[in-house]
């Protein structure tokens, strides 16, 4: 049976066989044969091993071999859309992740945003290229956008809009009016950015348009 990925109507459809990772929320339906677990360890020295055992997003996503039809999808993140690659590898914040073949996986990390706190913290996944199997496929509440740095360009990007990024250095979080107790709150800071420095691209949450979001009128 030869592989194929729709995307239709904020929904992605496999047919096919695949060993993948995925959003375990996000099966809304399959036909024929899916066994999911844990991502699996890989080989290497006994440090790597155990290290390997707590990476973030081993808890956050699920590997699954399926052989026939599989739909996956979230309705509070109706927009789904495949990460374009330019042969280099691609970081994705693991809640945003819908769908990859186990084969790009690469590792997992934590993002922390506020310096000396460990209230809140970005799980991350990292993907290889890889032209020989499907592209990665990400969800997110609204349209996805993406800015191309050059050499010695920043971008500051709000830390709840980030999806992912390429080329990049791992993006440094700057406060510029951070306060004692922005340390212990589960929110983030109002002034809070991600500052992001290229070469590289930057992939982001926009706005939805919606009538709430059109400009108001005043008489």
């Amino acid at each position: 049976m030869e592989n194929e990925l729709d995307i239709v109507d904020g929904t992605i459809r496999l047919d096919g066989e695949y060993d993948f990772i995925f959003q375990p929320g996000g099966v809304m339906a399959y036909s024929g044969e899916i066994r999911t677990g844990l991502p699996p360890l890989r080989g290497g020295t006994c440090w790597n091993w155990l290290s390997r055992v707590f990476e973030a997003d081993r808890f956050m996503l699920r590997h699954g071999i399926m052989k026939g039809t599989l739909w996956l999808g979230f309705q509070n993140r109706p927009y789904v859309t495949t990460l374009p690659s330019a042969g280099e590898s691609v970081t994705v914040r693991s809640e945003f992740l819908l769908f990859a073949e186990l084969s790009q996986r690469v590792r997992g990390d934590r993002l922390r945003l506020v310096p000396g706190s460990t209230r809140k913290a970005f799980t991350l996944t990292e993907l290889k290229p890889n032209d020989s199997v499907q592209s990665p496929v990400v969800c997110t509440a609204s349209p996805l956008n993406e800015a191309r740095l050059e050499e010695g360009e920043t971008l500051h990007v709000s830390p709840n809009s980030v999806v992912a990024w390429s080329g990049c250095p791992k993006p440094t979080a700057f406060c510029s009016h951070l306060r004692f107790r922005d340390l212990f709150l589960p929110r983030l800071p109002e002034t809070l950015t991600l500052d992001f420095r290229g070469p590289g691209r930057v992939f982001f949450q926009g706005a939805a348009v919606t009538e709430k979001a059109q400009p108001r009128r005043f008489y």
